[in-house]
């Protein structure tokens, strides 16, 4: 009897830790999961400018491979007057959130997961390359950025739609994209209406390295050198 207590003991301790081994299996794929940014390859975010009359919060998406985020924000551009020539710098650092019972959206998904009724919050950074406008006629300025950034996802409580509960996780993103500019001719200037942030899916555009512009030089001076000794 003692030695059948003590085998099904070892089956219960081995059992154990098997258990364990899995558990932590699945708690360090999970970290790994977010481990690498989640690339943003769609979506965006407007801001108009205070003088507008446009009062916040303002929505915003994200979207990705299997990954649709969104909600609000409080921020909004300064609308500040220009002229040609002027160095104009659309770099920005906005707080961003989501309540599910009472601004929305309800579900968030990241990496093909849809997770409901969670709160948001998190802050993106857009780096933009400064530049000018040329006429002053111009109704907008356009100059590419690049994101990036962190969200945090808590679980939500029906009974207290006010305040998020524990956190679920955080998960790094970064994007990039065209930051735009819009402008509209006031008191004999360009007042700025509203800033907005456009990402592009950066597989779609490569941007072509210096080796390969090297030998695309070289494949067209080939071709022409060709069709030179041909015609004589």
């Amino acid at each position: 009897m003692g030695r059948v207590w003590l085998a099904r003991l070892h089956l219960f301790r081995s059992r154990g830790v098997l258990v364990s081994l899995a558990a932590a299996a699945v708690m360090f794929t999970g970290t790994a999961a977010f481990a690498d940014p989640i690339v943003i390859t769609g979506g965006g975010v407007w801001l108009p400018a205070v003088w507008t009359g446009l009062d916040p919060p303002f929505g915003w998406d994200l979207t990705g491979a299997r990954t649709s985020l969104g909600g609000i924000t409080f921020s909004q551009t300064g609308g500040s007057f220009v002229q040609p020539g002027d160095p104009i710098n659309l770099s920005n650092t906005l707080t961003v959130s989501a309540n599910p019972f009472r601004t929305g959206p309800f579900e968030q998904t990241v990496n093909g997961v849809t997770y409901s009724g969670v709160f948001l919050s998190g802050t993106l950074n857009f780096s933009a390359t400064p530049g000018t406008v040329t006429s002053a006629d111009s109704v907008g300025f356009d100059t590419p950025f690049t994101m990036d950034g962190s969200l945090s996802l808590f679980q939500g409580d029906a009974s207290n739609p006010f305040s998020p509960g524990s956190l679920l996780f955080t998960i790094p993103v970064e994007g990039r994209g065209t930051a735009s500019l819009g402008l509209v001719p006031r008191a004999g200037m360009m007042a700025g209406t509203s800033v907005s942030y456009a990402f592009a899916d950066p597989a779609a555009s490569p941007t072509p390295e210096p080796a390969t512009l090297t030998l695309l030089g070289s494949g067209v001076l080939v071709m022409v050198d060709r069709a030179r000794r041909k015609r004589r």
